[in-house]
């Protein structure tokens, strides 16, 4: 074994779980799948599924985490790009970005910043969600176009179908941060009428990492959610609206900071369940959701010499239809879907001694439309063998209608910079692709407790309105500007795995290999002059990328009232051109743990450790470092005061180790207590206190 492996990240993980078997230890919960609220004996633990991942509400409300995009992280196989204190942009298998395929009640909602300070995840607040799940890999053609890296779906609190009723609120303090949280819901179901409603808050402030260093990391959120249905014969029909707001969000890693990023959501849904005869469901859905951020530089050292304040919105209108039938054996799912997505953004500059300003295009006015056609079957081929097929087909139209606009180079149009830095090719600011995709999955079911599958996919995806149509203009680390003529990505992704339990042994894993054809680099275009000389970043299609690895997800029940658990996930990325390391590839990373559940359900206990290996195949051409392991130890615990009131608590990096997760970007310029080119440390020693009420 690698010697700095085992003494940087295996050898403390292994120390915590030793520790942790002394039952006197205050211990603490931060299981990734694990029921929060249990109650007599535990029988063989369920693993998460290493090819799709899962949280409900209760352990949504119970991670202590800054964000949607924080807990989705800490999921096997997940991880996420950090560039400041919450917005965290998830990475599903080395993918991210545009290649993960995100929706909310199954609508695609798009940031409106071009150096992806908001995530969809940032406009989505834990406390409003009823489960989160994702897919890994391109193997749901019934969840929209894309999904190169995989699927994530955000459900809403909801009481459709039920006649329950809840009243329920909770508070919640982070030390470390400062950090603050209220939240408050209420819902129920009577007759045909159902309806649920969420409100939050939450503040934090910045935080010292184990080396005294201040990290700015302040931000305020608030979050609002309605939902509500009426039942009919013919099925719900939902009418749902949610609002979320962050104001003053601190970005060390970025040039500028957020000054207000905003949201808002409609959907009207029509769906019902358990229809007759062959037609066994049917769902349709409309929906617009409307994204408006600005972001500026006023709170920095360049702004005593250049004001800089960007505003921009992104606005996706939708639909989909989908109808389930009854084969003769197995089903078949049917349907349409399809969205606008609407994106501009405009900069101002204003020069603070003379008070001369300009204006430029960041976005030049752009589209991209979607409108596709799926089919999905399953059923089984013998008494221990099943197949589910599917298949879409998607026609994809993009474009810029602001060609003759502005641009970050004085005198020069937003067409004139696409033909300076990529050719002729550049001046077509307007594509349209027919893209066919699809998935066979194979499940062999060896006993009533071992399922053996295989899975093979394909999905295209249409660059992004950054990658093709980013105007000249100042970026992270430099300048950018997009190319309009890439090409369309293409994932051929394999997948072998096994899941299933032997005594109190429950176990998933699985392999995969994904070639991504036409992957869209960002790389440096030498040779084409900035004003200040700094370096120039574009956009071009490699020939492909590689990346494979795997997870794997292990539970076991040492007694009726002690569990350990442990997971892994590992994914090389490879240059198909170069054959050098891909950019942004998280290192080998895991959590372990032991939990203890009082029998009766009063309380429970836990102490876990998360772990990374060193990272030494960064790439040196994207700006990235090698970034060394480390394992950090947590403990806290859970007390059921009465059936309706619960008290958390979780104590993080309980040693006060200085560390940070390779996917954080570094610190752009001097802020806080970090400089230039430094890393942004994880926070030190700090409890997360919550307290929950549900009548």
């Amino acid at each position: 074994m690698n010697p700095s492996l085992w003494s940087g990240a295996v050898r403390p993980a292994v120390v915590t779980l030793i520790l942790s078997l002394n039952p006197l230890t205050p211990l603490a919960h931060a299981g990734d799948h694990l029921d929060i609220q249990v109650t007599g004996h535990r029988s063989a633990p369920p693993a998460a599924a290493a090819t799709m991942a899962a949280k409900g509400r209760g352990e949504i409300l119970e991670t202590p985490a800054p964000g949607t995009g924080a807990i989705l992280s800490t999921l096997p196989g997940v991880d996420a790009v950090k560039r400041g204190g919450c917005g965290l942009d998830p990475v599903v298998r080395g993918l991210k970005e545009d290649r993960i395929n995100l929706l909310v009640d199954g609508t695609r909602i798009y940031g409106a910043c071009l150096s992806r300070m908001d995530p969809p995840t940032m406009y989505v607040a834990p406390w409003s969600l009823e489960s989160i799940e994702v897919v890994k890999g391109p193997y749901s053609v019934t969840k929209g176009p894309g999904g190169l890296g995989g699927t994530v779906e955000l459900k809403s609190h909801t009481f459709a179908n039920t006649n329950k009723r809840e009243v329920a609120g909770s508070i919640g303090y982070d030390t470390a941060r400062q950090g603050q949280r209220v939240e408050a819901s209420v819902g129920g179901g009577h007759g045909p009428w159902d309806g649920a409603a969420t409100a939050g808050s939450a503040v934090s402030g910045d935080y010292n990492a184990a080396d005294g260093t201040t990290v700015p990391a302040d931000f305020r959120a608030l979050d609002g959610a309605l939902n509500l249905g009426y039942t009919t014969e013919f099925g719900r029909i939902g009418l749902a609206f949610a609002t979320h707001r962050d104001a003053n969000v601190d970005y060390p890693a970025l040039p500028m900071d957020a000054r207000d990023a905003s949201s808002y959501r409609y959907a009207l849904a029509l769906d019902q369940d358990g229809a007759k005869a062959r037609l066994t469901a049917y769902h349709a859905k409309l929906y617009w959701n409307r994204v408006s951020h600005t972001m500026d530089n006023f709170d920095r050292d360049a702004a005593a010499m250049m004001r800089m304040e960007t505003r921009s919105d992104a606005d996706t209108v939708g639909g989909r239809a989908q109808v389930d039938l009854a084969l003769a054996r197995g089903t078949v799912a049917v349907g349409m879907d399809g969205y606008r997505l609407t994106r501009d953004a405009n900069r101002r500059m204003t020069m603070v001694m003379s008070g001369m300003g300009r204006r430029m295009k960041l976005w030049p006015d752009t589209r991209l439309s979607d409108l596709g056609l799926f089919a999905e079957v399953s059923r089984p081929l013998a008494s221990h063998l099943t197949v589910r097929v599917g298949v879409r087909g998607d026609w994809i139209h993009s474009e810029a209608r602001a060609g003759d606009g502005a641009s970050g180079l004085a005198g020069r149009t937003v067409i004139d910079t696409f033909v300076a830095a990529n050719g002729p090719d550049g001046a077509d600011l307007d594509q349209t692709d027919l893209e066919v995709g699809g998935n066979l999955r194979l499940g062999y079911q060896a006993n009533d407790r071992w399922e053996l599958y295989t899975a093979l996919g394909t999905a295209a995806r249409a660059p992004d309105a950054t990658e093709r149509y980013a105007v000249f203009g100042p970026a992270p680390g430099g300048w950018r500007v997009g190319n309009p003529a890439l090409t369309d990505e293409r994932s051929f992704e394999a997948d072998l795995g096994a899941k299933g339990s032997t005594g109190p042994l429950s176990l998933d894993a699985s392999v995969f290999v994904n070639r991504v054809d036409n992957y869209v680099l960002a790389s440096l275009l030498p040779g084409i002059p900035t004003p200040d000389g700094a370096p120039l970043k574009g956009y071009a299609n490699l020939d492909h990328a590689l990346l494979y690895g795997g997870e794997i997800t292990a539970a076991w029940a040492l007694t009726d009232t002690w569990q350990m658990s442990a997971n892994a996930s590992y994914t090389e990325g490879v240059n198909g051109d170069t054959d050098g390391h891909l950019a942004e590839i998280a290192p080998l990373t895991g959590r372990v743990e032991v939990r203890y559940d009082d029998p009766e359900g009063r309380f429970w206990a836990a102490a876990g450790s998360d772990w990374a290996a060193p990272q030494t195949r960064a790439d040196g051409a994207f700006g990235e470092d090698d970034s060394p392991g480390y394992a950090v130890i947590d403990l806290g615990g859970g007390w059921q005061i009465n059936e309706r009131i619960k008290l958390t608590c979780k104590v993080a990096n309980l040693l006060d180790r200085t560390y940070h997760r390779h996917l954080t970007r570094e610190a752009l310029a001097a802020v806080g207590g970090l400089a230039p080119g430094d890393e942004i440390a994880e926070p030190g020693v700090g409890a997360v206190v919550s307290l929950a009420a549900r009548f």
